[in-house]
């Protein structure tokens, strides 16, 4: 579970800056769920 935080601290830095377009919100969102189904 020690890889969880990293990839938490990836995802919001990598797609933080492509959340302008409202598109990639899209995508944000799901990466986030994909980022939490792995991690449980």
């Amino acid at each position: 579970m020690g890889i969880a935080p990293f990839l938490w601290n990836f995802t919001y830095k990598f797609f933080g800056k492509l959340s302008v377009d409202p598109k990639t919100n899209l995508i944000n969102l799901h990466a986030k769920i994909f980022l939490v189904g792995t991690v449980l």
